[in-house]
């Protein structure tokens, strides 16, 4: 399939009405309704998509209906997230998970879409991919590997992950089901059935500038609880998402502070990978086995078919 049949855009999260808001955000609209075309056959945005209440969102009876419709939408090979936001756990409970999972589709979507992308591995055993959201096509310095990266997802279904800065905190060697994503949006799935198994998994993590200033306090924090819920103990390893700017990150200190988690000892930790807030990012797909080696001799991160 050199291009995908349709392209749905929908917004499960912030409201795409959000892009309006101001003259830059409107160009990059534009470029991406044109960038994205470029992938598809047609590119459509679901019904209540620029619906907005007073959270910048819609309703969750909207989203829900235009998540149900996009999936059970027979031309549709494409669901691609309009942006991120805060609140796209509302919908969990009102989700039909056998639907979603009798028509499978290529899901896309990163930040507060971490929760969706999981969610529905979980339930349905379907993978999806932690990459871009539809407004990143939208962007002045648009990266040429963001276009072959998208393409190669709905070409071959395909993930290549660039190791150019890379940085190893723990040697050694794994395999596992990737699951993950934005820290603070996986953490909403703590304690409840949307949770993917941690046992056996390789861990992606990432963190945004909403945490400026202190991002890497939160962060280890965040790991913390995810260890004391007894969600670690048989995890293989973890890749570490690149910091924005913002953050004024010490990587020397970070992995400092990750070397006193007695738990995460023994496991490789990849840091400082180019993933979700950090841009142009990596594809990564929630749901495939993936294998990685952190060695003196370099750097591997491959998946598996």
């Amino acid at each position: 399939m050199n291009k995908a049949n349709e392209i749905i855009v929908v917004a499960p999260s912030a409201s795409a009405q959000t892009f309006f808001k101001t003259v830059k955000y409107e160009r990059r609209f534009q470029n991406a309704k044109k960038n994205v075309s470029k992938f598809c056959h047609k590119l459509s945005f679901s019904r209540n998509a620029f619906e907005i209440d007073n959270n910048a969102s819609s309703s969750i009876t909207s989203r829900v209906d235009d998540l149900h419709y996009a999936f059970d939408n027979k031309n549709v090979d494409v669901i691609m997230c309009a942006r991120g936001g805060y609140n796209c756990n509302e919908l969990l409970r009102y989700l039909n998970w056998d639907l979603i999972q009798k028509n499978p589709k290529i899901f896309m979507g990163f930040s507060d879409i971490t929760v969706l992308c999981n969610a529905i591995y979980q339930m349905s055993g379907l993978p999806t991919y932690l990459g871009y959201n539809f407004i990143d096509y939208g962007r002045d310095d648009l990266n040429p590997n963001v276009i072959l990266n998208t393409q190669n997802i709905i070409k071959y279904h395909s993930v290549h992950i660039s190791k150019d800065e890379a940085i190893v905190f723990n040697y050694g060697e794994a395999e596992g089901i990737c699951i993950g994503g934005n820290l603070s949006s996986f953490m909403l799935l703590k304690g409840t059935m949307y949770m993917p198994r941690v046992d056996n998994a390789i861990l992606l993590i990432e963190s945004d500038h909403y945490l400026a200033g202190g991002a890497d306090r939160f962060f280890i924090r965040n790991l913390y609880s995810l260890i004391q819920d007894n969600l670690l103990n048989n995890l293989k390893g973890i890749l570490l998402g690149q910091f924005e700017e913002d953050d004024n990150i010490n990587l020397i200190k970070l992995k400092h502070d990750i070397s006193n988690i007695t738990e995460l000892k023994d496991i490789p930790i990849i840091a400082n990978i180019k993933f979700s807030h950090k841009y142009p990012s990596e594809i990564f797909k929630i749901g495939g086995k993936i294998a990685i080696n952190a060695s003196p001799n370099g750097i591997e991160i491959n998946y598996r078919s």
